[in-house]
C-alpha cells in the first residue's frame, strides 16, 4: 500500500501527494501557502478513503500491534501446514495402506473362526532333532502336509560322521505338536532340551 504520509526528524507529519515535482514531503500549511489547491483536494480525497479503511480496522476491534501478532501467527501456521503436507500420505499410499488394513481384517476374521493356521516354520527352514548316535542333527523342511494332523517332512542334510545308522539319514516327520519338545528351531534350544532330559 502506498503511503500518504511520513514523519520527518522534527516529528512533523508530512504529505507527499502524487503530482509533487520535488521528492520531499509537505505540511498541509505549506501546500496551502504555496497555492497547491489541486494537491490539497487530492490529499482530502485520499484522507476520506483512508478514513473508510481505518473504519474497517476499527470495526475489527484489534490494535495494529494485535493485527501484526495475528499476521505473524498466521504465517507460522501456514508454514506448519506446509510441513505437515510434506509428511502426509499421497492418494496411492493411502490406497496401499487401505489394502493392507483390509488384508489384516481378513486375517483377524479367519483367526476368530479358527481357520488361521500358524506354523512354527516354513518349507526350506532348518530344524534340529536328536539322533541317538550323533546327537543333534540339522534337517531341512521339504514339505508340510496338512491332513488330520499337520506334519513336517524333513530330510537330514548334516554330513554323517563314521557309520551313521540309516535311520539318521531317513526323513523325519514331526507333528506340529513336536516342536519345542523333540524338534527345535535352533541348535541351542535342541542342546538345552537334550541336556535337560539327561539330568
Amino acid at each position: 500500500m502506498e503511503r500518504l504520509t511520513f514523519v520527518d526528524e522534527e516529528g512533523r507529519v508530512l504529505f507527499m501527494p502524487k503530482g509533487c515535482s520535488q521528492d520531499i514531503g509537505y505540511t498541509i500549511i505549506q501546500l496551502m501557502e504555496d497555492g497547491h489547491v489541486d494537491l490539497l483536494e487530492k490529499i482530502a480525497e485520499r484522507l476520506a478513503n483512508c478514513e473508510q479503511r481505518l473504519k474497517g480496522y476499527e470495526d475489527i476491534g484489534l490494535t495494529p500491534k494485535q493485527l501484526m501478532e495475528v499476521d505473524k501467527l498466521y504465517a507460522e501456521k501456514c508454514k506448519e501446514l506446509a510441513e505437515s503436507e510434506k509428511r502426509s500420505f499421497s492418494g496411492l499410499e493411502m490406497v496401499k495402506i487401505w489394502a493392507k488394513l483390509k488384508k489384516i481384517k481378513e486375517y483377524q476374521k479367519l483367526e476368530e473362526q479358527g481357520k488361521l493356521l500358524k506354523l512354527p516354520c516354513a518349507v526350506g527352514d532348518t530344524v534340529y532333532a536328536y539322533c541317538s548316535v550323533f546327537g543333534i542333527l540339522a534337517y531341512a523342511v521339504d514339505c508340510i502336509v496338512i491332513d488330520k494332523n499337520i506334519t513336517f517332512q524333513c530330510c537330514s542334510y548334516s554330513e554323517p560322521i563314521g557309520d551313521c545308522p540309516s535311520e539318521c539319514l531317513d526323513e523325519i516327520d514331526p507333528d506340529i505338536s513336536d516342536f519345542g519338545k523333540t524338534v527345535f528351531l535352533t541348535k541351542e534350544a535342541a542342546e538345552a532340551a537334550l541336556k535337560e532330559m539327561s539330568e
